[in-house]
């Protein structure tokens, strides 16, 4: 890794995790509850050193148990879920990797999270601002079906990045690839959420083109999912000024630390800030957003990216994508319109539209179990199958 670490001694606080968190040998509990799925996680810390490139080293290991999507109303689904480092490309990754599992008699996590397990890999990407987090609850839903991937994207969360690391969309869909060769599993399907729908579209095309450098091995192409994807630039007069500001933003250092010190003193201006995207928002919601919003290298970060991405060039390039593009989109959205997502139906013919009614930009997050169920029954149509 070149250049310099963005605070490498103070990585980005974990979203709900006390002091006694990461590094620390702490253990914690967190029961969630959506509809019918209650999810219970405890996860025990195992300090690990810093891994050398495309090295995976050091697990949170613990267990997640609850309601799966796909298994008879009853029965216990057990998730494991574990945490690692990852060191590829120009960046030190953290990892959130979840896999069911048979019931077992005791409640020990026996099995590392490279076991083989037989089930294909999903590969979810959060949106800008966000971390692996943020599919804390959506994640064991799919659990039953694949093997979940979620990183915290480059500058963002726990991942550390270099200064001097391109952020683009490219940059950016070529370090994904990195990461996958780490893993050594090739995705079957990759989900999206905003600006994690364009990573997952460049990863795509990029793979299509045999332009990311990868010997992870093939097993044809991954299916794509994209949740209120922010796969165009923004409409109107703001579109053509958003990433000039970003760019100035980006480089005023002391905006970070005004933005940080403000969520970390009033928890109601993060509160606000979630409730703008048209979800409904809870005190879990905004447990987990706070320190992310709070600590000023994450913010930074995301200033970053933002300032070196190009929507407005990467949506000609839509039209290549290789496999189906499947949109979800929530109708009360006002992060990313409803349009928007019809507009992207129409510009791609092989694209399916599923609105998800109520719902905002954090419809993964305010309400899990209708977005896997909507997924998943989307997988299970016919290709070509629209409706």
């Amino acid at each position: 890794m070149s250049g310099s670490i963005a605070s490498p001694n103070r990585p980005a606080p974990v979203p709900g995790r006390s002091a006694g968190g990461a590094g620390s040998g702490g253990e914690r509990s967190r029961v969630a509850t959506s509809g019918r799925t209650t999810v219970r996680a405890t996860a025990r810390t195992v300090p690990s050193a810093v891994p050398a490139p495309g090295q995976v080293t050091g697990q949170v290991t613990g267990q997640v148990t609850g309601q799966a999507t796909g298994q008879a109303p009853g029965r216990a689904a057990r998730v494991e879920r574990w945490q690692q480092r990852v060191r590829a490309g120009d960046h030190d990754w953290h990892v959130e990797r979840y896999r069911h599992v048979p019931p077992r008699a005791d409640d020990a996590v026996q099995d590392g999270p490279d076991a083989v397990s037989g089930k294909p890999l999903c590969v979810l990407l959060h949106g800008t601002g966000a971390s692996a987090a943020s599919w804390e609850a959506l994640a064991p839903l799919l659990a039953a079906r694949y093997d979940i991937v979620a990183p915290d994207l480059p500058a963002h969360a726990r991942t550390r990045t270099s200064l001097s690391a391109a952020l683009d969309i490219d940059a950016q869909a070529v370090a994904l690839q990195a990461l996958i060769v780490a893993i050594e599993r090739e995705p079957d399907l990759l989900i999206g959420h905003s600006a994690g729908a364009v990573l997952a579209a460049a990863w795509t095309l990029h793979r299509a083109r045999g332009v990311t450098g990868g010997t992870a091995p093939h097993t044809g192409g991954a299916r794509l999912v994209a949740l209120n994807g922010a796969l165009l630039p923004l409409e109107g007069p703001a579109g053509w000024v958003f990433q000039p500001l970003a760019r100035l933003s980006s480089g005023l250092g002391w905006l970070p630390r005004l933005f940080a010190r403000r969520a970390e003193r009033e928890p109601g201006h993060v509160r606000r800030m979630l409730r703008a995207t048209g979800s409904r928002i809870d005190d879990a919601m905004v447990a987990r957003y706070r320190p992310l919003l709070a600590d000023d290298a994450h913010v930074a970060g995301v200033l970053r990216m933002m300032a070196a991405w190009d929507l407005r060039g990467f949506a000609h390039r839509l039209a290549g994508l290789p496999v189906p593009l499947h949109l979800f989109a929530g109708d009360g959205d006002r992060t990313i319109p409803l349009r928007q997502a019809h507009r992207l139906r129409s510009m791609l013919p092989d694209a399916t539209l599923d609105v998800l009614p109520g719902l905002g930009h954090l419809a993964h997050e305010e309400a899990p179990e209708r977005v896997a169920t909507a997924v998943l029954d989307r997988l299970d149509k016919p290709p070509g199958q629209v409706a």
